[in-house]
């Protein structure tokens, strides 16, 4: 059952602070690279978990913003797929990350899974603040918040769901740098 947790921050939340301050730089980064670190950092966790994760980069494209913003973006959505994974015991368990571009001059990175969807009564609310389908203990409802934040705010660019192939889709759209 969903829970909307209390707005009292947690420490946590004070982590993100750093990724909204005005001193930072943003720089040029191709998104396999982002894509390829968030896969390196989680590998260890991934085994773990019997995760199999996928790659496919049909057209790699550069983007200006904040590398270890977007790679936290990724860890997030990566780590919520194994808690579904562990939650609903799925056993085969797949992640499967695609890079490609639109003809608009966008970036496309779609990050699907096969770990049951999310229920659609709940869909539209994901990315509020504090909301969570975990237990008080196990989540504070802000690590799909602050990638939406992350991803609209730092990016300029947007953040979707959708259920599909029994298990979510997330879409990252981004404009992409002329090389």
């Amino acid at each position: 059952m969903p829970k909307r947790l209390s707005p009292k921050c947690p420490k946590r939340f004070e982590d993100f602070r750093h990724f909204f301050s005005p001193d930072r730089q943003s720089e040029v980064f191709a998104l396999s690279h982002v894509a390829n670190e968030a896969i390196d950092i989680m590998r260890g966790t991934l085994e773990k978990n019997e995760v199999t994760i996928e790659l496919n980069i049909k057209k790699d494209a550069n983007i200006r913003g904040y590398f270890n913003e977007f790679s936290q973006v990724l860890i997030n959505l990566i780590n919520n797929t194994i808690d579904a994974f562990c939650n609903n015991k799925i056993k085969n368990r797949l992640i499967y990350i695609e890079i490609d571009t639109l003809g608009l001059g966008d970036a496309i990175i779609k990050v699907c899974d096969n770990a049951g969807g999310i229920e659609s009564t709940i869909l539209d609310k994901i990315f509020e603040p504090y909301f969570t389908t975990k237990h008080a203990s196990a989540g504070t409802g802000l690590g799909l918040y602050m990638s939406k934040m992350i991803i609209n705010n730092s990016m300029q660019g947007f953040i979707v769901a959708e259920n599909c192939n029994d298990g979510v889709c997330f879409t990252i759209t981004i404009p992409s740098v002329k090389e």
